[in-house]
């Protein structure tokens, strides 16, 4: 949750504590002056709200969100309402400034809330794809190792995205860019029409000399056969790559 989600939160429940009624005090007795809260207790409600979030799913954080704001408008028609106890009556002005409060609140949640659970629900990249590879050739001390692929299919097939991680060792250059890519039929003349369609930053990454770790991001725009390559980083032709997939997905080396 975003330090703006938390603020907006703490900032209507303390607006509301500070200001409540205090129906059954002794007759003589001096009201209660209202008190707003210090920095420690901005800490501790603070605290108290990311404890009470921790280890809630993403997706569920709107619905959540908006049953505490429905508590905090009932809390608000009471001290609004002219029949409660009168002790400490707000002034119109801070009647006004609560009820501001309330609804700035209430929308700010709202635009951060819904788009989160929206994204969680729309882009579920938990799939574990049971890859196969296929045709490979390297230079004399490259090699790029597919540990893991996760996407929103367990198979590898167009309108599909997929999250990419393994090894490399790079050993032929100073430097490369590493990428993936989905070779196309030259039969599918739709997968050839989308040849055109400009690279995504996620999909490539750029490489120096010697080994590490890498995560690349590929859409599948067409079926095809998706492969991991090196590049030379000015630009050219790939000089190795790693195809893979799954099903009819995966290019085969040629049979000997």
């Amino acid at each position: 949750m975003s330090r703006a989600q938390l603020q907006i939160i703490a900032s209507s429940t303390f607006l509301t504590a500070a200001f409540e009624p205090e129906c059954g005090r002794p007759k003589g007795m001096p009201p209660r002056q209202p008190r707003l809260p210090g920095a420690t207790d901005y800490s501790r409600t603070l605290a108290a709200i990311v404890g009470s979030l921790a280890g809630m799913p993403q997706a569920l954080m709107a619905q959540t969100l908006f049953v505490s704001a429905r508590r905090l408008e009932q809390r608000v028609a009471g001290i609004l309402n002219p029949r409660r106890c009168t002790m400490t009556r707000l002034k119109s002005w801070k009647n006004l400034t609560l009820v501001a409060t309330f609804a700035i609140g209430t929308c700010g949640l709202a635009c951060l809330a819904a788009p989160a659970a929206n994204r969680s629900s729309g882009y579920d990249l938990s799939h574990v794809v049971h890859f196969e590879t296929g045709k490979t050739g390297f230079k004399e001390g490259d090699k790029i190792t597919i540990d893991e692929v996760r996407g929103t299919s367990d198979t590898m097939n167009a309108g599909n995205t997929y999250v990419i991680k393994g090894t490399y060792k790079l050993a032929s250059a100073k430097s490369a860019e590493l990428a993936a890519f989905t070779t196309a039929d030259s039969r599918d003349a739709k997968a050839m029409s989308m040849q055109n369609i400009p690279n995504q930053k996620t999909q490539t990454t750029m490489v120096e000399q010697g080994e590490g770790q890498f995560t690349l991001i590929l859409y599948m725009w067409y079926d095809g056969n998706p492969h991991l390559s090196f590049y030379p980083s000015d630009g050219g032709s790939s000089f190795g790559e790693v195809y893979f997939g799954t099903g009819g997905s995966v290019l085969k080396a040629a049979a000997k």
